[in-house]
């Protein structure tokens, strides 16, 4: 019994000690990892689509905006369009793409929320004819993903934090006053 405790203890002792320390290696295979996750959930010609898009446009949006039939806004999928389309720069794209890539931004266990639809930003990806539309909604943490075959919603609740702190600020780049809501 003792040479077993003995044993238990250097194994755990190991695992504490050596098991925070990451590697250059080790963490592509976890970056890897993220990309095949959300490869899988999202499929090849789509993930292609968001990682290799040309252009990428982003899009101000209102769920809730009141108007009429005679006078209605401009649409982007089912939600008018409050500003935009703004076209986004290189070092706004790879911050957008790092955050959508990466599985532990997502909550892939299909739970279904109780709230109503009302995505706040709208990002359109444009990658030669292929086109990818994204509807973020921070009060909802939900991110629908258009393409020309389905619809696939995603649960972002675990990744709110990083979109607000990092994509709030490539965002906030861009010029404010055409960002804002009109109250």
């Amino acid at each position: 019994m003792k040479k077993i405790s003995s044993w238990l203890i250097v194994i755990v002792a190991s695992v504490v000690c050596y098991g925070g320390v990451k590697t250059a290696s080790s963490h592509a295979t976890e970056v890897a990892a993220y990309q095949d996750s959300v490869k899988q959930r999202f499929g090849a010609s789509t993930f292609k689509t968001l990682m290799k898009a040309k252009e990428v446009y982003l899009y101000r949006l209102d769920a809730f905006m009141d108007y009429d039939i005679d006078h209605s806004p401009e649409m982007f999928k089912d939600i008018p369009i409050q500003a935009g389309p703004f076209k986004l720069e290189k070092h706004q794209i790879k911050e957008i793409r790092n955050w959508v890539q990466q599985d532990k931004n997502y909550r892939f266990d299909h739970i279904l929320k109780r709230c109503m639809p009302s995505p706040e930003t709208g990002l359109r990806f444009i990658k030669g004819k292929d086109t990818v539309d994204l509807q973020v909604s921070i009060r909802c943490k939900d991110m629908r993903v258009y393409t020309d075959a389905r619809v696939i919603l995603e649960d972002i609740d675990p990744g709110v934090d990083a979109w607000t702190t990092n994509i709030g600020a490539v965002l906030h780049s861009l010029k404010t006053s055409q960002l804002q809501y009109n109250d």
